[in-house]
């Protein structure tokens, strides 16, 4: 249990923070702004890629076209000053989002190390080893901190663990198809369960 600091309380020797007087880790707390919140979420995951592992990589790493399989992803441009700073414009929970990302790909090592500039706070690596004759897997890790309630509640509910996890099927059905977008919500519902309720609690016209 993390309480609100002394400086936040009122000269009357209440508190400044709403009830109740604490916060935790867990999502819907109240009594402590986000920048307080404690909460680090790891969220690790790998789906295994029919294509070689520089494909694979290739495909990965040609991050402007991560619209054709992301769900969530609307647009993804480079800077033109610094060609390893990309901006992300996505959705969660059918509420638009932005954030920057500093990006270092080591095509010798078949990895990506990103960390976030601005938006979310996060950091992630990903990585393709061989699996097989002519397979690979690609390997994700992110550690993210919750910005918001939204970003919250969509990590308590698993949306952001689910995404991911979905964006990564996708991933590998858009490489072993030579790079042709993957169906999105329109074609097909790859919402799991979890999305579904999201999108009722928080309806947007996208997902009604």
């Amino acid at each position: 249990m993390v309480r609100c600091p002394s400086a936040d309380r009122r000269g009357d020797g209440r508190s400044a923070c709403p009830e109740p007087l604490w916060c935790t880790g867990m999502p819907l707390r109240r009594g402590c702004e986000p920048e307080r919140w404690p909460t680090v979420s790891i969220i690790e995951t790998s789906t295994a890629v029919r294509a070689s592992v520089a494909d694979t990589f290739a495909r990965f790493t040609d991050f402007e076209s991560y619209p054709a399989f992301m769900r969530s992803v609307d647009q993804v441009t480079r800077d033109s000053a610094q060609q390893d700073r990309l901006r992300f414009v996505y959705s969660i929970g059918g509420i638009p989002r932005h954030y920057t990302i500093d990006v270092d790909s080591s095509e010798e090592f078949a990895e990506v190390h990103w960390t976030s500039v601005d938006g979310p706070q996060h950091t992630g690596l990903a990585r393709v080893s061989a699996a097989g004759e002519g397979n690979s897997e690609l390997y994700i890790k992110v550690d993210l901190r919750p910005a918001g309630i939204i970003d919250s509640m969509g990590d308590a509910l698993g949306l952001i663990r689910s995404r991911v996890q979905h964006d990564m099927k996708r991933f590998a059905e858009y490489v072993e198809s030579g790079g042709e977008a993957v169906p999105g919500p329109a074609d097909a519902d790859h919402r799991a369960p979890l999305e579904r309720l999201f999108d009722r609690v928080f309806p947007t016209d996208q997902s009604r």
